[in-house]
């Protein structure tokens, strides 16, 4: 959407200096000043995106209390994770999404690879209300903060277990209020290659409060963008593994539900690694591989199994 809205303004305004700026005025066409006007409208109108966020910025509070999220601060975000995964030349493979609760609010729960990882969860779900459980540092950058902020997102500060709390306590009010889906990733930081790094158990006890169902979501080979060529698209799967219902989880303790979560996401992640080529995990060779060719490589990262 920011793309063709970036790209048509350029178009758009260029056509109008071209015609009006010198075949009007002048009588004749350069025509090689055309692609320097569109690349100059380009870049304008990429600096009028940041300014507008900049000026609603200024007129949004953080405040934990938000009644409810805003719809144009949530669109627009969605709208920039599309913009980046574009950029990063990621295409994500969406498989069943006909699984999501449609008449509740739920907690998704999801691994955790790559820094690509919330931007392809927002745009593969971008018809359900989702905000994150982010670090505290991302919400305190300018702009970037508060614009999340009136998207409810929610800050989890790490060194504070009584802020912890409160956030955990507010995700689940807002679930159990209907106003917005929560998506955490209990492994708390990214695992930066192919296996999955332990699950936290605490953030599980949002599902506890709200009584909610948990969505169990699978996401693979956001890892591999980092070795892949500029050139070269990635694939990323994100897959609907499973709904926890809550009374499939009554009387279990957080530790038994984040290792149910994480099962089941090892489970779908082993067979279609088996199924699917571009899945096949790295092996440490290829790793070496990739660091001594560098992040924008010019030839394929061999794929094998162990």
């Amino acid at each position: 959407m920011l793309f063709a809205v970036f790209f048509g303004f350029a178009a758009i305004y260029s056509f109008l200096y071209i015609y009006f700026g010198q075949y009007q005025a002048l009588g004749k066409v350069y025509w090689w000043s055309l692609p320097i006007v569109y690349i100059v409208c380009l870049i304008i109108a990429v600096l009028l995106f940041f300014l507008m966020a900049f000026i609603v910025s200024l007129f949004s509070r953080p405040d934990k209390d938000l009644a409810r999220p805003r719809t144009f601060q949530r669109r627009v975000t969605n709208w920039a994770c599309q913009f980046v995964l574009q950029l990063c030349r990621v295409d994500i493979v969406l498989k069943h999404p006909e699984m999501l609760p449609q008449d509740k609010k739920y907690l998704l729960v999801c691994n955790h690879q790559s820094n690509i990882d919330p931007f392809a969860i927002l745009w593969a779900f971008r018809k359900q209300h989702i905000t994150f459980i982010m670090k505290n540092q991302v919400m305190k950058v300018p702009v970037a903060g508060t614009w999340l902020y009136s998207a409810g997102y929610l800050p989890l500060n790490r060194s504070s277990n009584r802020e912890a709390v409160e956030t955990i306590n507010l995700a689940a009010k807002r679930i159990e209020e209907n106003k917005h889906i929560i998506a955490i990733f209990p492994e708390g930081t990214r695992s930066k290659g192919p296996d999955m790094g332990s699950f936290h158990p605490g953030s599980l006890k949002i599902a506890q409060k709200a009584q909610c169902p948990i969505v169990v979501c699978c996401l693979d080979n956001a890892y591999k963008l980092k070795y892949s060529h500029i050139f070269k698209r990635t694939k990323v799967l994100v897959e609907v593994v499973k709904v926890i219902e809550p009374a499939d989880y009554e009387g279990m303790k957080t530790i038994e539900m984040a290792d149910i979560c994480r099962d089941a996401i090892k489970e779908v992640m082993e067979h279609r690694r088996e199924q699917y080529e571009w899945l096949k995990k790295m092996t440490t060779e290829d790793f070496e591989d990739a660091r001594k060719v560098g992040h924008f490589r010019t030839k394929d990262i061999k794929q094998k199994d162990k």
